[in-house]
């Protein structure tokens, strides 16, 4: 049975931040929800660990309540994954780890639920992303 984590709060607070911005990361074993009130500067930041279930839709429930216990509104989530996505980034094709994901619509799925702009990326470009802006910010890095 797939359990969602409770996140622990670390320093958020909804009632001064206006909106927040949501990371996932979709792992083979784990799948990593993050949220950040900052793109530019280093902001208050919580994630929450959960495994990577065999059922999709089990996944995609655990991943919306814990943005939803997390921090709203949502102003935009990135979602890093591995395998192939499709041409319009907006579904998995293949991977050999997550099988689970592949052809599920986490795109408009993620976005009709909090009706802001979801983007798709395979995990090589969100390591090279996270170089890019760490590289300025060492002090500020965490992974």
């Amino acid at each position: 049975m797939l359990a969602c984590r409770r996140p622990r709060r670390l320093g958020i607070s909804c009632a001064i931040v206006l909106f927040v911005y949501i990371g996932v990361d979709i792992g083979g074993t784990n799948i990593r929800v993050a949220v950040t009130n900052s793109l530019v500067a280093s902001g208050a930041f919580e994630k929450v660990v959960f495994p990577n279930g065999p059922d999709y839709e089990k996944n995609l429930q655990c991943i919306v309540e814990t943005i939803h216990r997390l921090g709203s509104p949502v102003e935009g989530i990135g979602v890093g994954t591995m395998g192939l996505l499709n041409e319009a980034r907006t579904m998995v094709i293949g991977t050999g780890t997550a099988p689970q994901w592949v052809g599920q619509p986490v795109v408009a799925s993620l976005a009709e639920q909090f009706s802001c702009p979801v983007l798709l990326e395979g995990d090589q470009y969100c390591v090279a992303l996270s170089e890019v802006v760490a590289r300025d910010r060492m002090d500020d890095f965490f992974c």
